[in-house]
C-alpha cells in the first residue's frame, strides 16, 4: 500500500502497489488521479463547475429538426440540396444551427419491415416565443413541400445554456 505522504502521481517502488493496484503500472489510473498527460487537475475541474452560475444560464428552448433524405417520389436528397435549403430557409430564420448526419431507422407501419434512413438533424438554441415556433412550422413545410416528404420530426427541450 502506498504511503499518504507520497504524491499520488509517484511511480511506486519495484513490487509495491500503487494508489490503484498493479494497474498504475499498466498506465490506468483510478478515478481520482488524472493520468500524468491531462491538462486538468481534481482541484481544475472543482472550479470549473463553480464558474457556472445560474445568472451567466440563458433560458430557453432546444430545438431539434429530423429531416429523412429518402423519398418514394423524387431521388434521395443531395448533401448540396440539404446545404441549399440550409442556407436559404433555415438560416434566414435563425442565426445560429447545428447540424448532424445520422441515420434514422424505424418499423414500418403498413409491413412491419425494419426501415433505415440517411438523415440531419439541425439544432437550434432559441428563446420559446410564438414567433419561433411559426418559424419552425414554416421550416417543416417548406423541406416536406421542396423535397416531397411525408413529414418531419421535431423536438423541443426547454433547457438554460450558456456561452462561455
Amino acid at each position: 500500500m502506498r504511503d499518504p505522504q507520497t504524491p499520488p502521481n509517484t511511480t511506486p517502488e519495484k513490487g509495491e502497489r500503487g494508489a490503484a493496484g498493479d494497474s498504475m503500472l499498466n498506465g490506468v489510473h483510478d478515478a481520482t488521479t488524472p493520468p500524468p498527460s491531462s491538462p486538468l487537475s481534481p482541484g481544475d475541474v472543482e472550479m470549473q463547475q463553480d464558474d457556472v452560475s445560474s445568472a451567466d444560464a440563458i433560458s430557453g428552448i432546444s430545438i431539434k429538426f429530423y429531416f429523412g433524405l429518402n423519398s418514394d417520389r423524387r431521388d434521395q436528397v443531395s448533401e448540396d440540396e440539404f446545404q441549399g435549403f440550409v442556407d436559404t430557409v433555415i438560416s434566414p430564420l435563425f442565426e445560429c444551427l447545428s447540424i448532424m448526419k445520422l441515420s434514422g431507422h424505424w418499423v414500418s407501419a403498413s409491413n412491419g419491415s425494419i426501415v433505415k434512413e440517411p438523415s440531419r438533424c439541425v439544432e437550434i438554441l432559441s428563446e420559446d416565443t410564438q414567433e419561433v415556433h411559426a418559424k419552425c412550422g414554416l421550416i417543416a413545410a417548406k423541406y416536406k413541400e421542396h423535397f416531397m416528404q411525408d413529414s418531419v420530426l421535431r423536438v423541443v427541450t426547454q433547457c438554460n445554456y450558456y456561452f462561455h
